[in-house]
Parts: structure tokens; sequence; C-alpha cells
């Protein structure tokens, strides 16, 4: 599997835009990364379509984010979109990540 790779395993920020796909069909991202789910799913201005999910890694040796949210090909909102940024962001400063 794609993801399984060490070329996407070794990336400190991964964002999964994928949508409900890992749910409905038995996909665990926190198995997948070896990550953390940190609750509860993040809403952008209480829409229920303007989604995501923080996860980090287990171990601090090497800090890594995997945000998993909806499809971003269409239908996404610009605040959506704001607030993933943001969201990585203030990981890369705290973990001194230049991106």
């Amino acid at each position: 599997m794609f993801l399984k790779s060490d070329f996407i395993q070794n990336f400190q920020v991964v964002i999964v835009a994928c949508g409900h796909y890992p749910r409905e069909n038995g996909v665990d991202i926190c198995e997948l990364f070896n990550i953390d789910y940190l609750p509860p799913t993040r809403h952008v201005d209480d829409n229920p379509k303007q989604w995501y999910n923080l996860h980090n890694n287990k171990s601090g040796n090497n800090p890594k984010l995997v945000i998993h949210t909806r499809q971003l090909s269409m239908d996404v909102t610009n605040k959506l979109i704001e607030e993933i940024t943001k969201e990585i962001s203030f990981f890369c400063e705290q973990n001194k990540i230049a991106i």
C-alpha cells in the first residue's frame, strides 16, 4: 500500500483527504501511521461537511501530524483550508520543523 511506503511514512506532516473511505473500508489511520487520534472532530463554522481530524505520533522522537479530512477537490470552503493550514503551522512551530 502506498501509504505504508517509507516515502510517505517519513513525512512529518501528512494530509489524508479521503473523507469517510477509511471507516467504510476498514482502514485504521492510527495503525497505519502509528499515531493517536486527538478528539474531537473539528467542524469549521459548525458545518458538518467542513471537518477534519487531528492525529499525532505516539513517540516524541520524530514528531508527526496526520490530518484526516474530506476530499479536497470540491465543495471545500476557504475557511477549512485556512484552519488546516493553521494546525500545520502551529505543529511545525511547536516542533521546530521548517517547511
